[in-house]
């Protein structure tokens, strides 16, 4: 599958949370659409706690970007998408053995705070998770989220866009994530 960056991080210590596996949904879950085009995902691999510190750190301001403009983003996503466009949400998986990896879900639906869909990322680092896993998670554990076009171009995921900068310059990138 094509997208950018997601992060992969080996992280010691937190327990499973947030999301959870569920039953498939009732009805067919909508198509996901990500076009030939789109970004590759390249993810990377992080070890260590202080290596893990550093770049939840770097991240943040585009956690806090994407949290800002995402109850627009929701509202677009509950009054329906034009053909050929797929919403993806960020999250942060943990297994059991505290390890955390950042991928991508294809969302099929959201009620109230709860947000369900596909897991649309290669699974490197966590225990118990399969791409096209059905999941739910809390809207809480939301970190990012990208619209994905027809055409290949992408609303959000400025994580990825951080990342995609970051490893080409081999130092952290100016702009991206400021508001």
């Amino acid at each position: 599958m094509r997208f950018h960056v997601s992060v992969v991080v080996a992280a010691v210590g937190a327990l499973a949370a947030g999301c959870a596996p569920t039953p498939g949904p009732e009805q067919a879950p909508p198509p996901v659409h990500v076009a030939p085009a789109a970004p590759d995902d390249a993810p990377v691999g992080v070890a260590g706690d202080g290596a893990t510190a550093r770049l939840m750190s770097l991240l943040e301001p585009c956690r806090q970007k994407a949290l800002a403009v995402w109850p627009e983003a929701r509202r677009r996503f509950v009054s329906g998408l034009p053909d050929g466009q797929t919403l993806f949400v960020t999250a942060r998986l943990r297994d059991a053995a505290g390890r955390m990896e950042q991928v991508f879900v294809a969302v099929d639906r959201i009620e109230g705070s709860r947000v369900a869909g596909r897991l649309w990322s290669d699974i490197t680092t966590v225990a118990g998770y399969q791409r096209g896993q059905v999941l739910t998670l809390q809207e809480a554990d939301v970190v990012d989220w990208m619209i994905s076009r027809p055409d290949g171009s992408e609303e959000g995921n400025w994580m990825g866009k951080f990342m995609d900068a970051y490893q080409a310059t081999g130092r952290p990138p100016a702009g991206v994530c400021d508001s």
